[in-house]
């Protein structure tokens, strides 16, 4: 019995750092307002994604504006020129989840793209945070005036570093520097393509390491003297004969 227990520590011991990469929380534009992750990890409970009571939905036209994978506000003040202005004026989105495992998370990148009206905000920045801590900047862009509609692989999150059980993180995109406030193309959008289309939705990952249970923990320590002593024994000197 006690070398059954000494194994199952050892294997405990083994297998206690190994971690995984996943996908923490990803979001598509099909449920429109407000837009829920259709993805989430088990170990995570996602939070909508939301704007701010100072936006307005744009209003789907002819066609659905979730065929094309679009999800967009418009009446930015063309007043608010900072992120910190934008916030306070109601301006923003956010988007995020609450750790609900026992186990540790490193935040390591996320997907996202983006989109503005003739007349929208020309720049905007992402900020993220942790249990209401300080935002830390995760990407800034001035679209110069153009509409283009930039997409990011695989940007770097490992900033926020790593969260556990009871932590939250949140991510807050602020828009700013708009032309005109009322105006239909005075307007920012989320881009998306839910799979299998060829479009990227918003994606959080991270890497998660399961925490062991305190049993295992007891017995890392007899599994551990158990892998020193076979292998001491493997070389040991037989006696004379």
């Amino acid at each position: 019995m006690y070398n059954r227990l000494v194994l199952f520590g050892f294997a405990a011991w083994c297998s206690a750092g190994h971690a995984s990469a996943a996908v923490l929380v990803q979001y598509r534009t099909d449920d429109m307002n407000p837009l829920t992750a259709e993805v989430h990890a088990p170990q995570v409970t996602p939070a909508p994604f939301t704007a701010g009571p100072g936006l307005t939905l744009v209003p789907p036209g002819p066609v659905p504006l979730n065929e094309f994978g679009e999800f967009g506000f418009y009446r930015y003040n063309p007043a608010n020129t900072s992120f910190a202005a934008a916030v306070a004026d109601g301006e923003a989105w956010t988007w995020g989840f609450d750790v609900t495992a026992a186990v540790n998370i490193g935040l390591t990148t996320m997907d996202l793209r983006v989109t503005r009206g003739n007349s929208g905000p020309d720049d905007f920045e992402i900020r993220g945070s942790v249990n209401g801590g300080t935002p830390i900047s995760l990407l800034t862009y001035d679209f110069n005036d153009s509409t283009a509609n930039p997409r990011w692989k695989d940007l770097d999150i490992s900033g926020l570093g790593t969260v556990t059980q009871g932590d939250s993180v949140e991510f807050t995109l602020a828009a700013f520097n708009a032309e005109q406030e009322f105006a239909d193309a005075a307007s920012f959008w989320m881009l998306t393509f839910p799979p299998p289309l060829t479009g990227d939705p918003w994606t959080v990952r991270g890497t998660i390491t399961a925490i062991p249970e305190p049993v295992a923990l007891v017995l890392v320590p007899a599994g551990a003297a158990l892998c020193l002593g076979l292998r001491r024994g493997a070389h040991a000197v037989p006696p004379q004969s």
